[in-house]
């Protein structure tokens, strides 16, 4: 049908962007309404998401500085706003028409993927660590996890028991032992 591409995204982007609507237009003729954004993430390339029956927004990650990293990303958003293929996620159709893409036109679209970015972001420090007192496995987290509330029922997942504990984590700059006195 047609697409639209957001008048914030530089020039050289959306020609990557022609390109990715053209080469799969070309396999799969598009009958839906596509808008290109662009969004900023620590970890996400891209998404696809449905406005309704005929139209969708893809979004591409502005940190993504590489042309081929742009366009595997751009093909791999389109593939998923055909109607039969976007339940699916990346499996069945989604799947079969990504490895058609790859052979057809040499590109490397895969589920998940890690791109040179403009910017690099730096790990936050753990917030929560959660570990067994039976196998001493720990786990540490940036946010409180979904079962903080509910942590006498959580299992290890290595010694299969409900001995987790969940405590905030203390983070100590510098230690400086106190002296004793020689009393």
């Amino acid at each position: 049908m047609s697409f639209h591409i957001d008048k914030s995204i530089p020039k050289q982007v959306a020609d990557v962007m022609r390109e990715g609507y053209k080469k799969v237009d070309d396999l799969w003729p598009i009958s839906q309404t596509i808008s290109f954004v662009s969004n900023s993430g620590k970890t996400r390339n891209g998404y696809c998401r449905r406005v309704s029956k005929d139209f969708y927004t893809i979004a591409i990650n502005r940190d993504i500085v590489n042309p081929q990293d742009i366009l595997n990303v751009v093909v791999h958003e389109l593939l998923h706003s055909y109607p039969e293929v976007f339940p699916q996620g990346h499996k069945g159709e989604w799947r079969r028409r990504a490895e058609i893409v790859n052979n057809i036109y040499g590109l490397h679209i895969q589920r998940t993927a890690n791109y040179k970015r403009s910017q690099t972001y730096t790990k936050r420090d753990p917030k929560y660590r959660a570990y067994c007192t039976k196998c001493y496995h720990s786990w540490d987290y940036t946010r409180a996890p979904k079962w903080i509330d509910r942590v006498d029922k959580v299992q290890c997942p290595y010694c299969h028991t409900n001995t987790i504990l969940l405590g905030d984590v203390i983070i100590v700059d510098s230690y400086i032992p106190k002296e004793k006195n020689k009393s």
